[in-house]
């Protein structure tokens, strides 16, 4: 086991996280579904805060722009692993 700190408007959120290797039940506790709440609605927030200077049109660039780059480094990464260059 071991601990993680998520940090809210300067408040830190203690929580602890088990390796799920040691769990024989795969359910997920009442703790952790409102960890998982609290962890999307971070994300989001922060989601919101990163992309709030960009209109849609500029976020659609964006969007397709590093869905471009991801699949060139898909390809690369594949064709290395085939010898292929």
């Amino acid at each position: 086991m071991f601990g993680v700190t998520l940090r809210r408007s300067r408040s830190p959120v203690p929580i602890t996280v088990t390796d799920s290797s040691e769990l024989t039940e795969r359910r997920v506790t009442e703790q952790g579904q409102a960890l998982t709440k609290e962890i999307l609605s971070l994300a989001v927030e922060e989601r919101h805060s990163v992309f709030a200077g960009f209109s849609d049109s500029e976020l659609r660039t964006l969007s397709d722009s590093l869905d471009r780059v991801n699949a060139d480094v898909r390809w690369r990464l594949s064709t290395a692993e085939s010898g292929r260059s």
